[in-house]
């Protein structure tokens, strides 16, 4: 008997995260699955300055029945360029999507109605729905309109079927590094997750939308992969929970079965500082922890409130001084064009992160992505944004298309001044003797 075969992949923005743990969870749930004895299933991972030709053909090389695509804001153009061509040079294929940039209902419709070449959207947690959807297109056991989670096309209308309630117990999912799948390089980073859900709700996330809740998958479980995947010695592992200390009981055990089994690799998590204390600095510490993601997007606290965040500034600062005399790598972040947000307002959080002697201060770009509040809202909000991908802001109510194009610039001058350390030093010996302030310090060199 013919073998079915179903192809899973994506386009990476970049080579920091060569493996795509999304893909490798969709493979392993497949193979605990009847029609794992039917099918094979193969996972490609392409870079993005690779050619289109050259993944349509390398695609369709591989002879896929079922093509399932991971999508992202920074590869859905470039996706939907590559279906269009697989369609036209082969046209039996079902094209199925997934992923955060089409999991919202109201934009798998509008893409279904624009993009004659997609056949099915998967919706939010995709590991049993694409079961499900595979079983139903090979051999017919369920129909379309049967499963939920999904949106599809029929020949008289786009249907939208109701959303998959969220798997119970999250070890349900074999892992693939368990499994097998995943060829752990030394020099590589190893992704993983301990949990899915945020505990918060930020108005230009929609990572609770597809994750309602906490969910974790067992401690047991979470030691069996890092003992697994620390034995291999990889030179980083990245914890991807969105909040890693959000029960910080649970992160410190987790801390500590890390120092456990590891061998030397470094550790790279994303937290909230004023979460922190000292005996988890300490432990992050003897983690070999190599980087720390914080984002406090601002010090404004009209414009925190108005994206449903808050800062603890107090906290903050303690916390951060923890991290300092550890000397412990992190990066604290910012977001531009946020509602209530003025460029003095970028220049204030600066002149406040940077009288806190942080490793590293980062600006990043808003993005008003599909399913947000801040999408949802963002006339009322007085947001504008560019429609296409990644749907960068350039213009609100406080902040000018100027005021955005400068704050370019105050990237740069905070990667050259001080992160390449040209006047780190110098910087806090102007602050003191002459008082001048760090963003007026960054202007003027700019």
């Amino acid at each position: 008997m013919n073998r079915k075969r179903i192809l899973l992949v994506t386009i990476n923005s970049d080579d920091y995260f060569p493996v795509q743990l999304a893909l490798y969870y969709l493979k392993s749930y497949l193979q605990k699955t009847s029609i794992s004895n039917l099918s094979s299933v193969g996972i490609d991972i392409f870079t993005h300055d690779e050619k289109l030709d050259v993944i349509v053909k390398r695609i369709l090389d591989k002879q896929p029945e079922i093509i399932g695509f991971s999508c992202y804001v920074w590869n859905i153009e470039k996706i939907l360029e590559v279906a269009r061509l697989l369609k036209d040079r082969g046209h039996s294929l079902k094209i199925i999507l997934g992923g955060p940039e089409v999991s919202p209902w109201s934009r798998s419709k509008e893409l279904l109605e624009q993009e004659k070449s997609i056949d099915i959207i998967v919706r939010g947690e995709g590991e049993e729905t694409f079961a499900e959807l595979t079983e139903s297109l090979f051999y017919q056991k369920i129909e379309l309109s049967a499963i939920k989670g999904i949106s599809y096309r029929t020949e008289s209308s786009i249907c939208i079927n109701p959303a998959r309630p969220l798997m119970d117990e999250l070890d349900r999912i074999p892992s693939p590094y368990l499994e097998g799948l995943i060829d752990i390089k030394k020099e590589g980073t190893v992704p993983i997750e301990t949990m899915r859900g945020c505990a918060y709700r930020c108005h230009y996330c929609y990572y609770h939308k597809d994750f309602k809740g906490l969910r974790y998958f067992s401690l047991d479980r979470v030691e069996s992969e890092f003992k697994f995947i620390l034995e291999k010695e990889p030179y980083e592992v990245y914890i991807m929970d969105p909040t890693f200390n959000a029960d910080y009981r649970r992160a410190k055990e987790i801390l500590r079965i890390f120092i456990r089994h590891s061998k030397g690799s470094k550790l790279h998590v994303e937290l909230r500082a004023e979460s922190l204390d000292k005996e988890m600095v300490e432990l992050l510490y003897e983690a070999n922890t190599g980087f720390i993601e914080i984002g406090i997007q601002s010090v404004n606290t009209k414009a925190l409130k108005l994206v449903n965040r808050t800062l603890v500034k107090k906290m903050f600062k303690k916390n951060i001084s923890l991290l300092n005399k550890k000397k412990i790598f992190y990066q604290i972040q910012l977001i531009d064009g946020l509602p209530g947000h003025s460029y003095a307002d970028i220049k204030k959080s600066l002149d406040w992160l940077y009288s806190l002697h942080p490793s590293q201060v980062r600006i990043m770009k808003l993005m008003v992505l599909h399913g947000t509040y801040l999408r949802q809202n963002a006339k009322t909000l007085g947001i504008k944004f560019d429609s296409m991908p990644p749907y960068f802001v350039y213009k609100t109510e406080t902040m000018t298309y100027k005021d955005l194009k400068r704050i370019t610039k105050l990237r740069q001058a905070m990667k050259i001044l001080y992160d390449r350390g040209l006047l780190r030093l110098s910087m806090y010996v102007l602050k003191k003797k002459l008082k001048i302030n760090f963003s007026d310090i960054f202007e003027g060199w700019i």
